[in-house]
């Protein structure tokens, strides 16, 4: 089984059915330079749109299975849900999608922590006071996507109430779109 983005439950699904994984273009992960992550078996070949379908499978890859989608019925947003089908899979299967529900990573949580550990050198917990709250303000490619990207009003909001709990909180904001998150969070 290979994966495409870091992990997600493409790592479990690998673990739980006693395949071996490997990730598609590792080098382009923003990760690697502060965490020892396993990308596993290298992935050579293979060619196409990220999020799939291949054009071409990968090397000794002879089956592709994409999550199966559920869209929102009256936005159309992406609401996809746990996918029984994917968990049974055969070795050899590239595999996309979003693959968030917790049924594919619950039951490996402890293990996860440990594969996600960040290296020695980048530890940081300077950001785990009592007077600390953390924003994961996501962007990228939801900026664009108006029936999921928070307006300023819900961040205002959010921030708002935040304080009624703590009137001295301080706020970092963690995300993967600096430029954006700047004109929300000045």
């Amino acid at each position: 089984m290979i994966v495409t983005q870091i992990y997600k439950g493409h790592r479990v699904i690998a673990k739980d059915r006693g395949y071996e994984f490997g990730i598609q273009s590792p080098e382009n992960l923003k990760c690697l330079d502060f965490l020892n992550l396993d990308t596993g078996r290298p992935v050579k070949g293979g060619s196409g749109p990220e999020g799939g379908p291949p054009e071409i499978l990968p090397d000794g890859i002879r089956y592709y299975y994409n999550e199966r989608r559920v869209s929102h019925p009256e936005n159309g947003a992406d609401i996809r849900v746990y996918d029984k089908n994917l968990v049974h899979i055969p070795d050899g299967t590239k595999i996309d999608g979003v693959m968030q529900d917790e049924q594919y990573i619950a039951h490996r949580r402890d293990e996860i922590r440990q594969w996600l550990k960040v290296k020695a050198d980048f530890e940081c917990y300077d950001f785990s006071g009592d007077d600390i709250c953390v924003i994961n303000f996501r962007g990228g490619e939801y900026v664009n996507a108006k029936d999921v990207f928070l307006p300023q009003s819900y961040w205002d909001m959010a921030v708002a109430n935040m304080r009624k709990t703590n009137p001295n909180f301080r706020f970092v904001v963690i995300t993967d779109d600096v430029q954006t998150a700047k004109k929300f969070f000045p």
